[in-house]
Parts: C-alpha cells; structure tokens; sequence
C-alpha cells in the first residue's frame, strides 16, 4: 500500500491498520511551545501583583501541556455542534454527559458503543456524529474558548487539523478497499496522532 506523504499506514490483519501522523504539521508549534515555556522569566518571591501574576503565568505555561484538557474543550464544541447544527435539544442531560465532560477514555468508549454519550441515542449514533463534527470543525472556534494561553489554543487548532487530517485519510483508505470506517480509537494527538482504525466491515453492495 503507497503511503500518504504525511501519514504512515501500520497494517495489520484484513480489517486492522494504524494511521500515524508525521511530525512535520506539529513542528512549528511545537517548537514555539517549548521556546515560550524557555523564554518566560523565574519569578522570584515577592507580595506584589505583578510579579504573582507573572508566576501564576509562569506556572501555568510549565504545567500545562497542549493536549491536557483538549477532550474537554473538543466535549464542549461538539455539544454545541449537536445543539447548532444538528438541532438537539439544549438539555441538562446532554450538557452533563459531554461539557467539561470528555476524556479520552469516554470518546473511545463511545466511538467503540460501549457508552452512550447522547441522550437516547444508539451505540451507533455517536460514532457517527462525532466523525462528522471532526471532518466538519473549524479550528478557529478555539478562539472562542476559555483557554488562558495563545500558545496552548495555537496547539489545539494544529491538533484539530491533524485528526481532520488523518480520519480523511484513514475513510480514503478504506473506500479504496472497499471497507467502511464505523468505528476508531484515538490512541494520541500529541505530539502526533495516532488513531486505531482497526473497526472497519466490507462496504455492502446492493
């Protein structure tokens, strides 16, 4: 199988195969990220304001790392991707299973079917729709987002356009084999993506 310039294909079995990203789309912010944490200043003791904020800024940038709570801020736009566009209902019940909710092991636990993450949905149903708002996400919205650092929003839109990136690739090669992607696992995102496609069926033809 030819691989894609920026993604390596790992088969395994008939229906199992990994899709990695390369490094390169994340260089550049990586690389900003660590220069921010070089280049903020030690903060020495002090009572006044400035310098607390300075330290609370210091702390914050050495603690947080890109991808700490991206599931979270991803729970919070897909939700209201679901309110938005997909018109669902704006309820407690929906609000409480994805705002400030997600976690990695609840997105594959639903990808899988193995939890269900909107209301009186199917198994089925998040798998589908959480594919779609990916595909469909624009990495500005990130903007709109509570995060305190430019740096850390700047790592989570270069996130976003890799998963977008790597499922695009993982669907085309499946349809080139004439299989169809009904389910995933998000191994990592950072600082590359690593998702599991190894839940794919043979496209049914009619």
């Amino acid at each position: 199988m030819e691989n894609d310039k920026n993604y390596l294909i790992r088969p395994g079995t008939h229906s199992q195969g990994k899709i990695i990203s390369d490094l390169k789309p994340l260089l550049q912010a990586v690389l900003s990220y660590l220069l921010a944490i070089d280049k903020t200043p030690s903060v020495k003791k002090s009572k006044s304001n400035e310098s607390q904020k300075e330290k609370k800024k210091t702390g914050l940038l050495a603690k947080s790392m890109p991808n700490k709570n991206f599931p979270k801020s991803l729970g919070n736009m897909f939700c209201n991707y679901l309110i938005k566009n997909r018109d669902f209902k704006d309820t407690e019940e929906l609000r409480g299973l994805l705002k400030e909710n997600l976690s990695w092991l609840k997105i594959n636990n639903g990808l899988a079917g193995i939890e269900i993450l909107i209301p009186g949905g199917s198994p089925q149903l998040f798998s589908k729709l959480f594919k779609e708002f990916i595909l469909e996400l624009d990495p500005s919205l990130v903007n709109k987002s509570k995060l305190e650092l430019e740096i850390v929003k700047d790592c989570y839109k270069v996130i976003i356009r890799n998963l977008q990136k790597a499922l695009k690739y993982a669907i085309q090669e499946l349809e080139s084999q004439q299989k169809t992607l009904f389910g995933c696992s998000i191994v990592r995102v950072w600082p590359f993506i690593e998702i599991d496609i190894s839940q794919a069926k043979a496209i049914e033809h009619s």
